[in-house]
């Protein structure tokens, strides 16, 4: 799921932090990196336990790589980016609802093992990913990124690449 990650931690993250200077590419490959690593990781293994959700999807992964932030940056605004990354790999597992999959959020403390998804191979992994729930958040998290972008003043869409910042005004009116 694409746009449910990045829209629902987008809107999580400036709830909860209410910082619009965050870096939005951090906090984007925070929010999906798990994804990129465990599914490749699971075909590639088989599907270990019927499961696609490995090691991205512990908890371990996210404090390891903050702590790896807080060890190797210093305080300051070098760290920031780094540490939206981190919060968007803890954002992640919880709209994946980890807490579901104990084994896996809590590995390796409830064994080597990982929380069975039931899927032996791409098609199982793709039809367990595709429900009505699915769509319906992929729509939600779509929507709530096309407001966000709507709503930033044009000078920031503009320098998005290149900053990664969307602050968020008043929406304006498209040019006449």
């Amino acid at each position: 799921m694409l746009f449910w990650h990045l829209g629902a931690t987008t809107f999580l993250f400036r709830w909860i932090f209410r910082d619009p200077l965050v870096d939005l590419r951090f906090l984007a490959l925070g929010a999906l990196a798990p994804n990129l690593l465990d599914t490749p990781l699971a075909v590639a293994l088989g599907f270990p336990d019927g499961a696609y959700r490995l090691w991205a999807h512990s908890l371990l992964f996210p404090v390891a790589v903050m702590t790896l932030v807080m060890v190797f940056t210093r305080r300051g605004p070098g760290r920031k980016p780094w540490m939206a990354l981190s919060v968007g790999l803890f954002f992640h597992l919880v709209l994946d609802r980890m807490w579901s999959l104990p084994e896996t959020i809590l590995w390796p403390f409830l064994g080597v093992g990982f929380s069975s998804m039931g899927v032996a191979d791409v098609a199982g992994m793709i039809d367990s990913a595709v429900s009505g729930w699915s769509i319906a958040a992929e729509v939600a998290g779509l929507v709530y990124l096309l407001l966000v972008w709507g709503w930033a003043p044009p000078e920031d869409r503009v320098a998005f690449r290149s900053t990664g910042v969307l602050r968020l005004g008043a929406p304006t009116a498209p040019p006449s």
